[in-house]
This record gives structure tokens, sequence and C-alpha cells, in this order.
């Protein structure tokens, strides 16, 4: 369970580089 939340927190932060997941991640945009 504690994996899926660093997992999270990493996508999160590598949303906000815009360069890495997705160009428009806006299922993270909520």
């Amino acid at each position: 369970m504690i994996v899926i939340i660093i997992v999270v927190v990493l996508l999160v932060a590598v949303s906000d580089d815009g360069s890495y997941v997705l160009n428009e991640p806006n299922w993270l945009e909520t």
C-alpha cells in the first residue's frame, strides 16, 4: 500500500516536469 503512495508522489512530481509521463495529465489535475 505504501508503495502505491510512493508511485503516486513520483507521478505527480514527474508530471510537474511535464516531459516524462503524459503531456497533459488531466487525470492528475483534479
